[in-house]
């Protein structure tokens, strides 16, 4: 997080992430580990109530659709991060349209591969981009056929994660965990794993 975004775009970072999800360790932690600080909500959607002044929040496109419906995000906001749901491109061109906010990240990543795994940066300059992006640091992705080999340019493949991210398996889940969590043919590292994400 810090280097992707740097210490200051981190300072006053919105935690609005329930501390069961692992979005939460960034919110609180990658601010505060820079100098930066935080400001606590039970919910993005209170930020259209009341005054609050920061720079970065995190969320979902349709929580931030609700937010630019009603003028709700802050004048101080410049990064917003979003991940969970498919992001259209009418909703940047909106967000860019309405707001001051001087870029927008792209953020995938299932739970199994803690936190993100890829992330593509837009700004206003370049407006949307149609893509999940390039792997963060340490990750891996994979496009693989039914065999496990990778498929040529252009064919249709299952995404596969590999890298320090990947969970060690579900608890008490041996099966899902031996059907969904895979030794890393293509890793030089010895033991290492991939998430198959189906």
């Amino acid at each position: 997080a810090h280097t992707a975004f740097g210490d200051e775009a981190l300072n006053k970072t919105l935690f609005s992430t329930s501390l069961n999800f692992d979005l939460a360790v960034y919110e609180c932690f990658a601010p505060l580990t820079s100098g930066g600080s935080i400001d606590v909500v039970k919910n993005v959607l209170e930020l259209q109530h009341g005054e609050h002044d920061i720079g970065l929040i995190n969320t979902v496109p349709s929580a931030l659709k609700a937010l630019l419906e009603v003028d709700g995000l802050p004048e101080s906001v410049h990064t917003v991060n979003v991940a969970g749901e498919a992001l259209k491109r009418s909703l940047v061109e909106s967000l860019f349209e309405k707001t001051g906010v001087q870029r927008l990240c792209n953020l995938y990543g299932p739970s199994e591969t803690t936190t993100y795994s890829s992330w593509v940066s837009m700004d206003r300059e370049d407006g949307f981009a149609p893509h999940i992006g390039k792997p963060v640091g340490n990750t891996q992705f994979y496009l693989l056929d039914e065999q496990q080999q990778p498929v040529p340019l252009g064919v249709p493949g299952e995404i596969y994660i590999g890298g320090a991210g990947v969970a060690r398996g579900y608890l008490n889940r041996d099966d899902l965990t031996a059907e969904r969590f895979l030794q890393d043919p293509f890793a030089t590292t010895p033991n290492a794993r991939m998430y198959r994400t189906g």
